[in-house]
């Protein structure tokens, strides 16, 4: 099992304090020496002291920071350490007392969950039993009952509130980072350990088992504001939830801190609820309802700098839902843009230097921003003008220039990567042409798209260079002007290539195409070839190797060239219509896909030639063909042959026997031709299978049901001769299961919800073998 120790990640805390206790800083310095020489025994030992001298002074924190160690070196030096390690915090436990005793507990349910967090593919290939399947090693507990464990330590950590809420963690200082704390609030032990439990209870793991009555957050009065919501009375069955104990935690934390006269504990907590209920909730129009309450607590402590934090999360929810536009899909969210930008100088004209002021600031400035990007058409007809699309936000005009390019500069502006470097190399091409368009702006800050002219230019390569005024930002697009074009043409005998012209479509006879492989490997021959089209405008190229990619193809005539490209050619021989071959086809069906051992199979296979003719390829039934039909088994041994002749439909039948005791599985029936190149290979399946005697299926639902309505599902069991099962025992079981869209996947491929259990029991048929089942 990986050792490993995960002690001190979460004891991070503000704090700046005198500490009451003594730190025996002397021997911790010894400590520190023998773990930097690497003698992890020897820190060990002094550990050890260190815990005897805590525990005759009675010195909390040193307890709890000798344990610590203890464990950190213990790992290091000793077998199965995890197992003692949390045996050793358990005695601890068992006889400590206030404040050390809470604190252990929560340390103890983090070890717990750390532990878990390092071994999730365990737990999840662990089947759930009713008890403990040892007590006394955790590490052979299942989901349900490491996540009761954690539940329940924390619960003891916190069973005292009152005296935690007393206590701050001054005391503690010697085992918590030190951090530079601006707030005036002194936090206490119950912050501390409310906290860590926090972390634990908004997680959400999708494998736990849910019950019927699964609490959910579906009650718009959780998104109340903070004074509302500390005091509503929260109840459910399902008491080990991890929503509803998260719950229950913010507020007996917000009821905690609505005390300080400092609000802004409360503002944190506040806006961590809010957003945690919105994650989680069911109900609808929950984001109109976050926007509400946010409001409403702004307004409450408008006089505190904190509330601009509140003025951040309205305009974050703004930016997102402006975000989401689309001037067909969603309209309405047209100006949520200039909403949180209004929201975002409301709160920098109040309070310009507070955190949420400066936060606000950031969020304009990106709001704000001008960005824009073109995109061009690869090849343009020479002397006619074109056009370009511009996507552009924030701005007013963009300023244009036509730089004429060759093609290796082209290539190797295609392969630079640092901006600085690029943008050198564009600045020293010729000057085309310029031209400058104006941008339609209607102030909401979104993208949006239009497309300007480009003027009519000569044939060769050019690049549009599109610069914003008064900035640095540019874009760019390389451009082709030519009136050819090459159409790329191949099937499973041959490859064609024609040069046609892009204007009137007419084939360009006797243009010169030359092929040429790029991105070679250094085992592959390199495509160097020059072709000259026929007549129709064709050409047959064929591979150097088996097969080549990134082919670029060169055509030139008298008043015209370009370049196209990159090509896939596949190693087709010479593809011209004199050397191309004949192939056949063979479809093979039976009279089934899966068998018994013993059973007849009968099968049926047709021939298809496809044959060359001029530049096309005919396909027609194959008569007269003598082929040989094998049946193999899985060991793709030999178990029967047949030699048979195509009829004037090109097809054959016939029969095997397949044998009594032999192999279960994937046998083949392979087809090949005597004299011709026909070969196929078609599989079945063997198995030994029981016939069902009955069967079972549900009736259509006709009616239609809303939220919290009974849903009544008949069913109907007949045998397979078609008569009723009357006084037939049903055992059923109904769960909820989210379905979602097709495209969702495209974005989380992996991502699984566990069903959700409704109901389960029994029921019997009737006379006529119909069932019902409610929920």
């Amino acid at each position: 099992m990986k050792k490993s120790l995960l002690l001190f990640s979460f004891f991070s805390l503000m704090l700046n304090a005198q500490e009451p206790y003594p730190d025996y800083q002397d021997q911790w310095d010894k400590v520190i020496g023998y773990e930097m020489e690497r003698l992890p025994k020897s820190a060990l030992q002094e550990v050890n002291k260190i815990y005897e001298q805590a525990k005759t002074d009675n010195n909390a924190p040193q307890i709890v920071k000798a344990l610590m160690f203890q464990s950190k070196f213990a790992m290091l030096v000793e077998e199965d350490s995890q197992l003692k390690v949390i045996h050793n915090f358990e005695k601890e436990i068992a006889v400590a007392d206030f404040p050390a005793r809470p604190l252990l507990e929560s340390v103890l349910a983090n070890l717990y969950w750390q532990y878990f967090q390092e071994n999730r593919w365990r737990f999840y290939r662990r089947t759930e039993t009713e008890e403990k399947a040892n007590p006394g090693d955790f590490r052979t507990w299942d989901l349900n009952t490491i996540f009761k464990e954690i539940h329940t330590h924390f619960n003891n950590a916190l069973a005292e509130p009152k005296r935690l809420q007393a206590y701050e963690l001054d005391a503690f200082k010697s085992i918590i980072e030190r951090r530079c704390d601006t707030r005036p609030n002194k936090p206490t032990l119950y912050d501390f350990i409310a906290r860590q439990a926090l972390k634990f209870y908004q997680t959400d793991e999708t494998q736990l088992t849910k019950p019927a009555y699964k609490y959910e957050l579906d009650n718009p009065i959780l998104l109340s504001d903070a004074q509302t919501f500390a005091q509503l009375q929260l109840t459910t069955k399902d008491t080990l939830s991890l929503q509803f104990n998260a719950l229950k935690l913010f507020q007996n934390l917000m009821a905690f801190h609505l005390k300080d006269e400092n609000p802004e504990a409360l503002v944190a907590l506040d806006l961590e609820r809010l957003n945690f209920v919105n994650e989680y909730a069911v109900f609808k129009n929950k984001e109109e309802l976050l926007l509400q309450t946010l409001e409403q607590s702004r307004q409450k402590l408008e006089n505190y700098p904190v509330s601009t934090l509140y003025d951040v999360e309205i305009a974050n929810i703004l930016r997102h839902k402006g975000s989401n536009y689309h001037y067909k899909r969603n309209p309405d969210n047209q100006w949520f843009l200039q909403q949180a930008v209004a929201i975002c100088d409301r709160a920098i004209e109040r309070f310009p230097d507070s955190k949420g002021g400066l936060s606000c600031h950031n969020i304009k400035t990106s709001i704000l921003a001008p960005s824009f990007n073109i995109t061009a058409e690869e090849y343009i007809p020479v002397n006619q003008d074109s056009r370009v699309l511009i996507q552009y936000e924030n701005i007013e005009s963009l300023d244009f220039k036509v730089l004429k390019i060759d093609r290796e500069k082209a290539l190797e502006l295609k392969e630079i990567y640092k901006d600085s470097v690029r943008l050198a190399l564009l600045k020293k091409l010729p000057v085309q042409t310029t031209f400058n368009t104006t941008l339609k702006s209607v102030g909401d800050y979104q993208n949006h798209s239009m497309e300007g002219l480009v003027p009519a230019l000569p044939h060769g390569m050019y690049v549009l260079f599109a610069t914003l005024p008064e900035t640095s930002a540019y874009a760019y697009a390389v451009i082709q002007v030519t009136d050819l074009t090459l159409i790329e043409i191949e099937n499973r005998s041959d490859q064609r290539m024609q040069i046609v012209n892009r204007v009137n479509g007419s084939p360009v006879a006797g243009a010169k195409v030359h092929l040429q492989s790029v991105d070679l490997n250094r085992y592959d021959k390199k495509l160097d070839k020059t072709y000259t089209t026929d007549h129709n405008g064709y050409i047959y190229p064929s591979a150097k190797n088996h097969h080549d990619y990134h082919v670029i193809a060169l055509v030139s005539t008298a008043e015209d060239k370009a370049v196209f490209g990159a090509y896939y050619l596949s190693n087709h021989g010479d593809s011209s219509p004199e050397k191309r071959h004949t192939y056949y086809q063979t479809f093979v069906f039976t009279d089934r896909s899966i068998y018994r051992p013993g059973q007849k199979l009968y099968f049926k296979a047709i021939v298809v030639e496809n044959k060359p003719d001029g530049k096309l390829t005919r396909s027609r039934a194959f008569p007269n063909a003598d082929v040989k039909v094998t049946l193999k088994d899985v060991n793709w041994q030999e178990i029967k042959t047949l030699n048979l002749t195509t009829n004037a439909y090109g097809s054959v039948a016939g029969e095997f026997m397949l044998p009594d005791g032999g192999l279960t599985g994937r046998y083949y029936i392979e087809i090949e031709g005597k004299r011709s190149r026909i070969n196929n290979i078609h599989d079945i399946s063997v198995e030994e299978y029981k016939r069902p005697k009955f069967e079972t299926a549900f009736k259509p639902v006709e009616d239609t049901y809303q939220v919290d309505e009974q849903v009544t599902v008949k069913g109907e069991a007949k045998a397979l001769a078609g008569t009723a099962i009357s006084e037939a025992k049903v055992m059923y079981r109904v769960s909820r299961e989210v379905q979602y869209p097709r495209w969702w996947y495209w974005y989380r491929p992996d991502y699984y919800s566990e069903p959700q259990e409704i109901t389960h029991g029994e029921t019997t048929t009737d006379a006529r073998g119909i069932y019902e089942i409610k929920f």
